[in-house]
């Protein structure tokens, strides 16, 4: 990740796929990790292809483990990435599987306000401001009880968008 960081891409990923061939299997956490740190290298030098097959690594982990948060983590990732590509329907479906995977489990991880947010924002794209402003405001919530103050400051950024789109320069 330091590597990444630094814009150092190529020894990023070769570090990483040593490493997995070094790390226990049972290593979910830490392999989760490296596979994240995977998902960066393969996105800056474009190959977005490795990228999302990285992105399924961790989700399929993830399951086998029965570890809740590093397959959200996956999946929030993942939603991350083809949203950025503007692949809105793609994002959508991961962020609304994902979300009703949780909401049947019951049990929140940090992921979830992720999950949230990235659906208000292919809501927002799509121009259906209402739910795009329901599923950002449980973003939030979720991040503010996680103890994170990020949202609320990109929720004062997405409402004055959302205002905008709505004709209310104010």
């Amino acid at each position: 990740m330091v590597l990444n960081a630094q814009g150092k891409a190529v020894e990023s990923r070769d570090l990483a796929e040593q490493a997995l061939k070094i790390l226990p299997e049972g290593e979910t956490q830490v392999r989760t990790m490296t596979y994240m740190g995977l998902v960066d290298a393969y996105q800056q030098t474009l190959d977005y292809e490795r990228a999302v097959e990285a992105c399924e690594l961790i989700i399929r982990q993830g399951r086998m483990a029965g570890d809740l948060a590093s397959e959200m983590f996956g999946l929030s990732y993942l939603g991350r990435m083809v949203l950025q590509q503007g692949k809105l329907h793609s994002a959508g479906e991961i962020a609304s599987e994902a979300l009703q995977r949780i909401e049947r489990t019951g049990s929140f991880s940090p992921f979830s306000a992720t999950l949230y947010g990235e659906l208000a924002q292919v809501y927002y794209h799509w121009h259906q401001l209402e739910k795009a402003r329901g599923y950002f405001l449980r973003s939030v919530e979720l991040s503010t009880l996680g103890g994170f103050s990020d949202a609320e400051i990109y929720h004062s950024v997405f409402l004055s968008r959302l205002f905008q789109m709505e004709g209310d320069l104010q």
